[in-house]
């Protein structure tokens, strides 16, 4: 029997940066329609990367949606930093919804992937 509550994931790569590392038109546009497509989620926080393209995208997403941004380290890991990272975020939100931008994830999606994390990950 699980002690708490699952905690929501919805899972989204990076949005398109340009040279300077800011969001292109087209990537802040994806940013807008993402944070569209998840407002009636009652998104409690927006998780990323602490670099590059994961934290913009983080930054923008947290910024159209109203709520707080977490940059992870461990989500910069990669695949290697993923189970950490999942964790860490589950413990934090049980019972909510958390956007997460992870570079492990294909980019081109505007749909997210949902994951629901226990107390067992």
């Amino acid at each position: 029997m699980a002690l708490f509550c699952d905690a929501t994931l919805l899972v989204l790569g990076p949005c398109e940066t340009d040279g300077s590392g800011d969001l292109t038109t087209s990537g802040h546009a994806r940013a807008l329609a993402v944070a569209e497509h998840v407002r009636e989620r009652r998104i409690a926080r927006v998780a990323g990367g602490t670099t590059g393209a994961s934290s913009v995208t983080a930054s923008a997403l947290a910024d159209a949606l109203d709520v707080p941004v977490w940059l992870l380290p461990d989500l910069d890991r990669g695949t290697d930093g993923w189970a950490d990272a999942v964790q860490t975020i589950a413990d934090q939100h049980r019972g909510e919804t958390v956007l997460v931008v992870a570079a492990i994830h294909h980019s081109g999606d505007t749909i997210v992937t949902e994951l629901l994390v226990g107390d067992d990950g």
